[in-house]
């Protein structure tokens, strides 16, 4: 079976969504073809022991200005999809003394630091070290030139052990999903920038009305569909050819389909096996074989429905666990999220231990909650690009060799890390520079 498409997307995920959906909305005709069954990609909801459940808990904040806006494009309201809250990172230790960090109802970046002025769990000495890194930060605008590693550029600007294992790592874990030892610092003081300094609103939390699934995947497939987008899924790329009129010719083994323009919104393992067949493209091919990939783990622990954390998310340290979220606001109330961000020794304990391990934990933080009722572990063992310093020298951009194959997702160089902000931006960009391609052949 062969077919012709102005526009063909390979890869279902937030970023091949995204250039879709701007591709469409723009009135683009787009034939998107995406391997699983589901679309959403690293960003999906999947059925696991009986329960439909997110594969791996995801956090967005108000800085998510891309994915809000395509939600409201799709016709969706953000109070309908998410509970907005004001930023309140909250610690519990094992063995250290706990961390607090409440936002304050006034303009950034002063919310920001009246916040850390009136944090519990640090010292005068440690608060002063704190402010005195941030008017670093504001000095240098939140860059650094060269990139080196954040722990040794935080311990250079004055930042004890304490401060960085309380305050930094869990921040560069949650954000980066890379250990602090070997994170970008150009790339975490980017999100620092925008998510605390431009606007108030831009670090609040927003946590999602409903799985995973039901606020953007599946938004976005009905959108697509109500505007003529062809969505094929279940079926694999095989390979991507180039046809002797310069169009590329995408493969599965049902189905031929010839392309004017060719978005690749796959991982760069994947858009490496796809590309090889083209020498123009072995610059990019080097790039690609430096990117690393990052696990997340995610324990969920369900216990009967009258237990709540009391909030929706807690910071734990000390143990494996490092985040504990309350899936009660995503209708799934009794269900604890239990995140493991980034390599470590849990990749090698079975799934039979780490889920032990994480019942013994947070029985140990709350002594009172009854044993749980069901332990599931699910583990994305490339969730993310590792965010190590200099990481962005390498990052490709939207454009390849040929003018009409291009790269959507997030490790392109949006200058954020693999969140799905970035794997919309980089979808969105995309759609654009294509918008702006056919403009200048029409002319």
């Amino acid at each position: 079976m062969s077919s012709a498409a102005p526009v063909v997307i390979v890869g279902g995920g937030w970023a091949g969504l995204s250039a879709a959906i701007e591709l469409s909305h723009n009135k683009i005709p787009v034939t998107l073809i995406e391997g699983n069954w589901r679309l959403g990609g690293r960003g999906r909801t999947i059925r696991l022991d009986n329960m439909e459940i997110d594969n791996g808990q995801h956090l967005l904040i108000g800085a998510y200005n891309e994915t809000l806006r395509l939600l409201e494009l799709m016709g969706h309201k953000e109070s309908d999809l998410f509970d907005r809250q004001p930023t309140l990172l909250h610690s519990r230790a094992h063995r250290l003394s706990g961390f607090r960090l409440a936002l304050p109802h006034i303009a950034a970046p002063l919310n920001f630091l009246f916040g850390l002025l009136g944090a519990r769990g640090f010292g005068i000495r440690q608060k002063a070290a704190i402010m005195q890194l941030c008017l670093t930060m504001n000095q240098c605008d939140f860059a650094i030139d060269p990139d080196q590693n954040l722990s040794t550029w935080l311990q250079q600007n004055g930042q004890t052990e304490k401060i960085i294992q309380q305050l930094w790592q869990p921040l560069c874990l949650a954000m980066l999903n890379t250990p602090v030892d070997i994170a970008s610092s150009e790339v975490f003081l980017r999100v620092l920038r925008d998510s605390f300094t431009l606007k108030r609103d831009y670090s609040d939390f927003l946590f999602a009305r409903h799985n995973i699934g039901l606020l953007f995947p599946q938004p976005a497939r009905q959108y697509l569909e109500k505007n003529d987008a062809t969505l094929i899924t279940s079926e694999r790329v095989q390979c991507v050819e180039q046809t002797a009129n310069s169009l590329f010719t995408v493969r599965t083994k049902r189905r031929s389909i010839n392309g004017m323009h060719i978005v690749l919104a796959v991982p760069p393992a994947q858009c490496l096996a796809l590309t090889t067949n083209f020498p123009a493209l072995t610059p990019l091919h080097q790039q690609l074989r430096r990117f690393k990939t990052s696990p997340i783990t995610t324990i969920y622990l369900r216990y009967p429905t009258h237990v709540s954390l009391g909030q929706h998310m807690l910071g734990i340290s000390g143990g494996q666990l490092q985040w504990l979220i309350d899936r009660g606001t995503s209708e799934q109330a009794g269900i604890m999220a239990g995140i493991i961000s980034g390599p470590g020794p849990h990749m090698r304990s079975s799934k039979e231990l780490l889920a032990k391990t994480a019942s013994a934990e947070v029985a140990n933080l709350f002594p009172h909650w009854p044993k749980p009722l069901q332990v599931s572990v699910v583990r994305e063992k490339q969730a993310t690009f590792l965010c190590e310093s200099g990481i962005n020298h390498f990052r490709p951009d939207n454009e390849t060799a040929f003018n009409n194959l291009w790269l959507a997702g997030d490790y392109t160089n949006t200058g954020y890390p693999a969140t799905l902000e970035g794997a919309v931006r980089s979808g969105v960009a995309c759609a654009r520079k294509i918008l702006q391609a056919i403009h200048c052949h029409d002319h």
